[in-house]
């Protein structure tokens, strides 16, 4: 059931070295799918980065804020949903942070938040407005797969 309210998610940012996949609720259900599509669980939102599992905050509490809206978002929801990060620029990224390699250092954070808020925005935002069709939704099959698939192996 939660599968068909989620759609995928893909862009990048070269300059940035950045390219993004995964799963978020849809635009235009999220409104109708309230509980559903969120959750008090942060571990139901995932974020990795360069395959790896993390800890972003940041990204999170962005997430909260624009894909759940603000009728559904507050300090302790969060969106069910999957995001894969890649940054490809050397260096651009740090696991040494602590032994648990949870925490990452992220080097131009606020350039990559920066890149997800504009699509963030560009998703939900500007799907709201009338006549406006989130480009970026695509329906979800589970049958077909693919990207869902693309996502799952790179945890």
């Amino acid at each position: 059931e939660v599968a068909q309210l989620m759609a995928d998610v893909e862009f990048g940012r070269d300059e940035l070295g950045l390219k993004v996949k995964g799963l978020l609720p849809r635009a235009e259900r999220r409104e109708a799918a309230g509980g559903k599509i969120s959750t008090g669980n942060a571990s139901l939102c995932i974020v990795s980065v360069n395959g790896r599992p993390v800890e972003f905050k940041a990204l999170k509490k962005l997430l909260s804020g624009i894909v759940l809206g603000e009728s559904l978002s507050s300090a302790h929801r969060y969106p069910r949903g999957i995001l894969c990060l890649d940054l490809t620029i050397p260096g651009s990224v740090d696991v040494n942070v602590d032994p648990n390699k949870i925490h990452v250092l992220i080097r131009r954070e606020d350039d990559v938040l920066a890149a997800f808020k504009e699509e963030l925005k560009e998703i939900y935002v500007n799907a709201t407005e009338p006549g406006a069709e989130a480009e970026h939704s695509i329906p979800v099959d589970p049958e077909q797969g693919d990207l869902h698939d693309e996502i799952f192996a790179s945890l």
